[in-house]
């Protein structure tokens, strides 16, 4: 039961997650999430379930839990081809299916381990209709299910997923898994074309992410106005000519090239078409992801390496994300302050900082 998840902790006062009051327990299998009740604590656990438990015991219910709860649409794979969502062509299917799943998760009740349930024994479509009848439902969205179940009658190949950048393969590429592809700028680049053409942006935990510039917007808006930037160049040009420019850094005058509208208007927000070459935004991908890897980078630019264990490192992760997420935080800012060795001066303005662990060896004394 949720109950047995969590622990009393009196080691320092901290707020619930779910909702902002004093807490009075943790979660007890990762001990870092904090509750007030476990009513708060039941209410978080679709969302929660994804980082406190190993990746490996995941499932793609899971993952769909989670997107319906964050309001996303998935991104994984094999959780599009499980839930028939990679057989939605049309914005509207995807809208009105996700719908369909987010009213059997939030408001009917639905667990991630009955999807998966659902979903193995391939009887999903069959489930949703019982429990919409049962609870006596009558929506549009579920109305829409009625007449195009054979969505989820039967899980899509993710192999049928790489349908959609098949067209702008090379004769020899086109057979190929999308780990098979070489060089990585090439495979990146057509993972990120399979996200765009699905109407997507990608996660914050996606290499993607990040390699294409993602990472240097300031908010989701400014994602999809990037985003469709790229959906637009993916049409004028070539793969080879989009992933050997993303390989040089060249990719702005690749845009620039084909006459593609609203760059410098992104430009003007602080947007990098491309790989941005600093760390601060590993720093950003770190602290606001889930389960994303340290890098080194910024485990001596930022003081992770001055953590002696988990719990001062997710103590320092912690302060980070709080700063990131103030509304005068500024991403360059931070970036001078690292380098001028002024991270504690800079993020107290703003948050209770750590000056024993907010600090780094700059600047670097001359030769």
């Amino acid at each position: 039961m949720i109950s047995d998840h969590l622990v009393t902790s009196t080691i320092e006062q901290q707020k619930c997650w779910t909702c902002g009051k004093p807490a009075t327990s943790r979660c007890a299998k990762c001990h870092t999430t904090s509750y007030c009740s476990v009513k708060c604590q039941k209410k978080d656990w679709g969302k929660h379930k994804i980082i406190c438990t190993p990746p490996r015991q995941n499932n793609t219910a899971d993952f769909l839990v989670k997107a319906v709860m964050d309001d996303l649409f998935p991104e994984d794979l094999d959780t599009l081809a499980d839930f028939g969502l990679s057989n939605c062509h049309l914005q509207e299917q995807r809208t009105y299916l996700m719908s369909v799943y987010a009213g059997l998760i939030k408001i009917l009740g639905v667990s991630s381990k009955d999807l998966h349930e659902w979903q193995q024994a391939n009887e999903l479509a069959l489930h949703i209709r019982k429990t919409y009848e049962d609870a006596g439902a009558s929506s549009g969205y579920y109305n829409w299910f009625l007449k195009n179940q054979h969505l989820v009658d039967s899980r899509t190949p993710k192999a049928d997923v790489s349908q959609l950048v098949r067209k702008y393969l090379s004769a020899e590429d086109k057979d190929k898994d999308m780990d098979q592809l070489e060089p990585q700028e090439k495979r990146l680049s057509v993972w990120l074309y399979i996200v765009l053409l699905m109407g997507n942006i990608p996660r914050i935990e996606y290499d993607i992410w990040f390699h294409f510039g993602f990472c240097t917007c300031k908010s989701q808006r400014i994602e999809s106005d990037l985003g469709r930037i790229y959906r637009t160049l993916i049409d004028q040009c070539t793969l080879y000519e989009f992933y050997t420019n993303s390989k040089s850094q060249t990719l702005e005058a690749l845009l620039r090239l084909k006459n593609i509208d609203g760059i410098d208007a992104l430009k003007a927000q602080g947007v990098v078409f491309g790989y941005p070459n600093i760390s601060v935004y590993h720093l950003k991908q770190y602290v606001l992801g889930e389960d994303v890897p340290l890098q080194r980078c910024i485990g001596v630019d930022y003081g992770f390496y001055l953590c002696r264990d988990n719990k001062s490192k997710q103590k320092l992760r912690k302060i980070y994300k709080q700063l990131f997420e103030h509304v005068n935080f500024d991403i360059l800012q931070l970036h001078q302050a690292c380098i001028s060795g002024t991270i504690y001066k800079y993020a107290s303005q703003f948050v209770v900082a750590d000056a024993n662990l907010m600090k780094n060896p700059y600047p670097l004394a001359d030769l």
